[in-house]
This record gives C-alpha cells, sequence and structure tokens, in this order.
C-alpha cells in the first residue's frame, strides 16, 4: 500500500484506476489492473458503444452485466457469470432476427424466457437448453392465431387452447401439435365437438348455434343424424 501524509491508503499504483486502451479491439478499460491484466472491478468501453461492467479476471470480464457481440452479428445484453456470458438474465438477438428475453445457461435458453421470432411468432414459458419443454406456454403464430396451453418439446400437447384471427376456437387435448380431442367452437356459434385423426374429423357431432343436432362424424365419415 501506499501511505500518504494524512494517513489516506491506496492500492499499488498497478491497481489504480485508470483508463488503459486495449489496441487491438480499440477499447478503453477503467479499473484495477493486475501483473498489466484487467483485475478486480473495472469497466470496458469499445467504440460501439458497446460496454462490460463488474469483476474482471486476468484480463477477462468475470462477473457482472455487458454488452458482448458473438458469431457473425449475434449480440448478447445482459448478466455475464464466472466468464460465461450467456449465463443469467439477458437479452439475446440473433443474426436471424430471433430475439430470446429470459435466463439463459452455457448459452442457451435456460430457465424462464421468451423467444420471438422474426416472423412475429412467440413462444413463451419454461426453456431447458435451448428447447421450450413441458409446461404451460404461449406460442403467437404470423396468421394471427394463439395457441395457449400444454407444451412438450416445442409442440403443443397436452391440454390447449387456440384463437384464430377470425374468432374461431380450438379447446381441447392435443399430441405432438395435432388436435385430437374436444370441441372447436366457430365465430358463427357453431360447435364441432369429438374425436380426430390426422386433421380429419373423426367421431364426432356438429351443433348448431341453438344447440340442434346438424352432422354427425363416425368412424371418419359424415352420416345422416336422423338415421342414428
Amino acid at each position: 500500500e501506499v501511505e500518504f501524509a494524512h494517513g489516506k491508503k491506496l492500492l499499488p499504483k498497478a491497481h489504480l484506476s485508470s483508463p488503459v486502451p486495449v489496441a487491438e479491439k480499440r477499447a478503453v478499460y477503467t479499473g484495477e489492473l493486475k501483473d498489466g491484466l484487467h483485475h478486480g472491478l473495472g469497466k470496458l468501453t469499445y467504440p460501439d458503444g458497446r460496454v462490460l461492467e463488474g469483476e474482471f479476471r486476468e484480463g477477462k470480464i468475470w462477473n457482472g452485466t455487458g454488452v458482448t457481440f458473438f458469431g457473425n452479428e449475434n449480440v448478447f445484453v445482459g448478466e455475464i457469470y464466472e466468464g460465461n456470458a450467456w449465463s443469467g438474465h439477458g437479452v439475446l438477438t440473433l443474426k436471424d432476427g430471433n430475439v430470446y428475453e429470459g435466463e439463459l445457461s452455457e448459452g442457451k435458453r435456460h430457465g424462464q424466457g421468451k423467444l420471438t421470432f422474426a416472423d412475429g411468432s412467440v413462444q413463451e414459458g419454461e426453456f431447458q437448453y435451448g428447447q421450450l419443454v413441458s409446461g404451460f406456454g404461449c406460442i403467437r403464430y404470423k396468421d394471427g392465431s394463439v395457441y395457449e396451453g400444454r407444451i412438450h418439446e416445442g409442440k403443443r400437447h397436452n391440454q390447449g387452447k387456440v384463437v384464430t384471427k377470425d374468432g374461431a376456437v380450438w379447446e381441447g387435448h392435443w399430441e405432438a401439435d395435432a388436435f385430437v380431442k374436444g370441441a372447436l367452437t366457430f365465430a358463427s356459434g357453431e360447435k364441432l365437438e369429438g374425436t380426430f385423426r390426422g386433421g380429419k374429423v373423426w367421431n364426432a357431432v356438429l351443433y348448431s348455434k341453438d344447440g340442434g343436432v346438424k352432422l354427425r362424424w363416425v368412424d371418419g365419415a359424415a352420416v345422416d343424424h336422423l338415421k342414428h
């Protein structure tokens, strides 16, 4: 330590906070140093406005927050933990236009988050190692329809509901993105209720707005309800 007449103590000169140019990246570091390297609390500012701030170790950011580039035009804004710029909470903007906001682990979407695709669709819920997993989530599609319900490996699975742009509602049970059992309520008030296979009506009844039976399906074939 260096001691002055008035008794104030400072760290050795090598540890004093001072601007240090980082020539290879034209960045400026302000903070603590050790053996000529960024070490301790500091702040690294790049010409493009990006800033890394927090605890540095042996020349690299260790714990803190900031904005970093990686790959081709991918940008991360958020927490940096133990040298990993993609662990903790942050916003990840990819070169393809997709944006993820939420929790990350080792560079992957992991925990609660929201993934907005370039086409406007959205996945929101619990992610594990990059995938939206079993649990409740929300998917907004480019055509304006919205799914809310259970999701497994990024697909609609188990109980859920889709509301289309024209006001129709699909509500019931899904398996691997396919609607298999439940009711389709049209904007007109008519309702189709039953089971579905391969995207087709299987065993179901079409009800009019007032509740009367209009048509039935048995094993995929439409039949006259008056005969049954």
